[in-house]
């Protein structure tokens, strides 16, 4: 019966059968955490991992670490609420009893979680184990008293912020672009998608984002009512814009080729006469890297180093198509300090070598080629045409990375930058109609970094100030942070050649 037992508790935890998924593997051990009692002050603690059962009753005997004490104490009562495991659990009356419920909004508009099997002020030893959905949802008007249970209804949330008339039209116009882009996507794709089953059309709905309406109605509220209600744990809302409207695959592809032209504006398809190559690049199978050097420069050609930086941006503004790295230059920032570098790169290489035959590449003085990769038309730097035999390709990736924080007890904005950079050195061989290439030394981290994290007091996704920002808090400029961390990089260009 024992193992009858067992085996049922791994099946039932084995699913998820809470809201934020109960976790037996933490059940009984101590985790940081935040509680806040009647005083309204935030305190960092240890509390033990208990089943929601027992964390949403007040009267429940919680076990808790205060920092820098030795041992824990158990407290009963006086708890307003207490943050542990992510899960936000604030003192609720439901069905007019108080219990802890697990916050996923808080505001005039707030929403809940309550947990629904196990009876109030009931403690029991050993596994407490549901079968079954544990929680239920409210989403409440805290400021009428009216609950919903379960998710909001576009024609209740419409009811709930006519007295707010800016949400209002915010809403309107999400629920304007809504029906704007199901009818986009019906023309487009409506014929092109049927059921397996029925043979009918099956069309791909578009909503308004009820969450982004309700945090808006919640930051008007809390414009004009400053102090009225409470927070536990983040943030006062703040206003989130209509995000920009979601392009088709016609419209990224135009988009795409549009910047793909800017970008090669000032370059040609033919190379200039005096860069033109002397001769066709035969390798040696038997010479060294450094044998390979001297042999491109005795037959006239080149060695050079070639710059390219990415755009500073967030995660967010990077897709994948087809393999190739698209990234959008809505909202990024070109620092155009960055390719200063590559002064400093040719120089560091040079002396490394042993050699003064390295120089750096104008990139608009190399012809391009355009070619076409999965359907996706494309374009590529020409070196065959070029004196450039052997090329040192320096990449610079800044990415700025957004995320909320707790610092000291207040969920506050930060910035840091990640600075990633690899070196790649190609070879290109024959002669200038051809496509062959060997890739002769490939380090994928030449120095990269991560700045400081900087605090910000108010929010901002503007993409070039928070980079700015962020870089205030560099002890040196960034190019000399950027030189300095690449010595290792070279020291590994000198290892591969020898």
């Amino acid at each position: 019966m024992k193992n009858i037992f067992i085996l049922i508790i791994s099946l039932i935890n084995s699913i998820n059968i809470f809201g934020q998924a109960y976790k037996p593997e933490l059940d009984g051990k101590f985790l940081p955490a935040k509680i806040i009692f009647g005083d309204d002050v935030v305190h960092d603690i240890q509390m033990m991992y208990q089943q929601p059962e027992f964390f949403k009753n007040p009267l429940n005997k919680f076990k808790i670490i205060k920092n820098n004490e030795s041992g824990s104490y158990t407290h009963s009562g006086g708890i307003a609420a207490f943050l542990i495991d992510n899960n936000c659990w604030a003192l609720k009356s439901v069905a007019g009893q108080n219990q802890f419920v697990i916050f996923k909004t808080q505001g005039a508009i707030e929403q809940f979680e309550y947990i629904i099997n196990g009876k109030l002020g009931e403690v029991t030893t050993g596994a407490y184990v549901v079968i079954g959905q544990r929680t239920k949802t409210i989403t409440r008007n805290a400021l009428t008293n009216e609950s919903v249970e379960g998710i909001l209804s576009p024609e209740k949330l419409k009811q709930w912020i006519l007295n707010a008339p800016e949400v209002l039209e915010d809403y309107n116009k999400a629920e304007a672009r809504a029906n704007e882009e199901q009818e986009r996507i019906d023309s487009e794709n409506g014929e092109q998608k049927k059921s397996f089953i029925t043979g009918a059309t099956i069309k791909e709905p578009t909503e308004v984002d009820l969450n982004r309406i309700i945090n808006n109605y919640n930051a008007w509220y809390e414009t004009y009512n400053s102090g009225k209600l409470k927070y536990y744990f983040i943030q006062k809302p703040t206003w989130i814009n209509l995000p920009e409207r979601v392009k088709s695959q016609a419209e990224k592809k135009a988009e795409r080729e549009k910047l793909m032209a800017t970008a090669y504006s000032e370059r040609s398809t033919e190379v200039s006469p005096e860069l033109a190559s002397a001769k066709d690049n035969v390798p040696d199978k038997k010479e060294t890297f450094l044998g390979k050097m001297d042999r491109i420069v005795k037959e006239g050609n080149k060695i050079g180093v070639v710059v390219y930086v990415k755009p500073i941006r967030n995660a967010s503004m990077t897709e994948f198509i087809n393999g190739q790295e698209i990234i959008s230059e809505v909202g990024a920032y070109h620092d155009p300090l960055l390719l200063a570098t590559g002064t400093d790169l040719v120089k560091e290489l040079n002396t490394a070598l042993g050699t003064n035959n390295i120089e750096l590449i104008d990139i608009n003085q190399i012809p391009y080629r355009e070619m076409k990769i999965m359907g996706t038309k494309i374009r590529i730097d020409d070196f065959w045409k070029t004196k450039y035999k052997l090329v040192f390709a320096y990449t610079i990736d800044p990415l700025l990375k957004f995320e909320n924080m707790s610092i000291k007890g207040d969920i506050k904005p930060t910035t840091t930058i990640n600075v990633r950079s690899n070196l790649v050195v190609t070879e290109y061989n024959g002669p200038s109609t051809s496509t062959s290439q060997k890739n002769q030394i490939q380090i994928l981290n030449m120095g990269g970094f991560v700045t400081p994290t900087v605090v910000h007091e108010k929010e901002s996704k503007e993409v070039e100030l928070m980079y700015k920002k962020t870089l205030e808090k560099l002890e040196v400029p960034i190019l000399e942070k950027i030189k300095t961390e690449r010595a290792s990089g070279i020291e590994k260009v000198v290892k591969r050649v020898n």
